[in-house]
């Protein structure tokens, strides 16, 4: 199956490290089919998943978990996003070179389907929506990791019907309600653009940072800051730039440490929260708020393991999230590898985490 180069890259970091933190020992059971592609926490009750096989729903801040009742193509290719607990996107592409993008208003009641002709063989999806009109969807061409070249398109009707724009390099998206766009990404991921009409005209952003860096992974803006894996003098970092621009400029103000080793694509992930940008060592050793007093390390969490890729808090609030975490298990040295993939919640704002779910992956 096919992975993002920013998921390939930890993968390699964390089965190369052995039998390190956050490893797990051999013959655990799953208990979910699949392999997850995407999770997030929308309201302290209301949260998805999407596997390579089906979108999940729950309605009870995951303590069950009911399958949508949609039908999309099957693979690792595929995104889902949600604006709040009623409305909500899932698009996946088929072998031939079509991309299903699915709708609903009624939080997963129930769907409706739309097909964009892309004709490209595609590696990987991306989705984004700024309101319940407006929204983006990115479609990574399948070619050589050297190369990062994707067909974008946007809807104004909610996911009715589709316009193809020229995306200038593949990556992550963001979408906001007034139409401002932004893509994260290129062959390094150290490129961002900004459009303000929903992906019709790109313009590339100047990043400044106050030091030379060896590496850079550029995120999407979160909380109004940019966030920006960076190694430095050996020291793998998070640098927060912000733009007094509209996103034209960003400069460096003010640095995260991190524990994490560094690697291509690999990045920190920031979580949104009500008190400001929540930043996570990918170790899982350590958090970092990030407010109008400057950065503040958060109590350090306790149940997170090394791994985390992703981090969403629910959005009317501060205490209720959701991590997804990737760890590497190899039964003898570097062969008979398997990846072990866990949704965790946290309900006291991050401190402690419990496994939610679990997913093995042999490779």
């Amino acid at each position: 199956m096919h992975r993002s180069p920013r998921l390939l890259a930890l993968l390699i970091l964390l089965l190369a490290a052995g039998c390190g933190q956050g490893v797990r020992s051999a013959g655990q059971s799953p208990d979910a089919a699949g392999i997850p592609v995407d999770a997030a926490l929308v309201t302290p009750r209301f949260g998805w998943v999407l596997t390579d096989q089906e979108l999940l729903l729950t309605r009870d801040g995951g303590a069950s978990f009911q399958p949508a009742a949609l039908d999309l193509p099957a693979g690792s290719a595929r995104a889902a996003a949600f604006i709040d607990a009623t409305h909500g996107w899932a698009a996946a592409a088929a072998p031939d070179g079509t991309i299903t993008v699915a709708r609903t208003a009624d939080a997963g009641g129930t769907w409706r389907a739309a097909t964009v002709p892309a004709g490209i063989q595609i590696s990987e999806v991306r989705l984004a929506f700024g309101d319940t009109g407006h929204g983006m969807v990115l479609a990574r061409r399948a070619t050589s990791p050297a190369f990062s070249a994707a067909s974008l398109y946007a809807t104004k009707d909610g996911g009715a019907s589709w316009v193809q724009h020229t995306a200038p390099v593949a990556g992550d998206l963001a979408a906001e309600p007034d139409g401002t766009a932004w893509l994260a990404g290129g062959n390094a991921g150290d490129q961002l653009y900004r459009s303000s009409d929903l992906g019709e005209h790109w313009s590339r952003a100047n990043l400044a940072f106050s030091s030379p860096v060896q590496s850079v992974v550029v995120a999407r803006p979160v909380g109004g800051l940019l966030p920006v894996t960076v190694s430095r003098d050996g020291q793998n970092q998070v640098a927060l730039l912000a733009t007094d621009d509209g996103g034209s400029d960003w400069r460096e103000t003010s640095v995260v440490p991190l524990r994490a080793r560094g690697g291509p694509q690999v990045s920190a992930p920031v979580a949104v929260t009500s008190a400001g940008p929540l930043v996570v060592d990918p170790a899982g050793t350590t958090m970092y708020r990030v407010g109008p007093g400057g950065i503040a390390a958060a109590p350090q969490p306790r149940g997170l393991p090394a791994g985390v890729e992703r981090v969403t808090f629910a959005a009317d609030g501060d205490r209720a999230g959701w991590a997804l975490a990737a760890s590497g298990t190899c039964a003898q040295f570097k062969q008979n590898c398997s990846i072990e993939h866990d949704l965790l919640a946290t309900s006291d704002g991050g401190s402690s985490w419990r496994q939610v779910r679990h997913w093995h992956e042999v490779v």
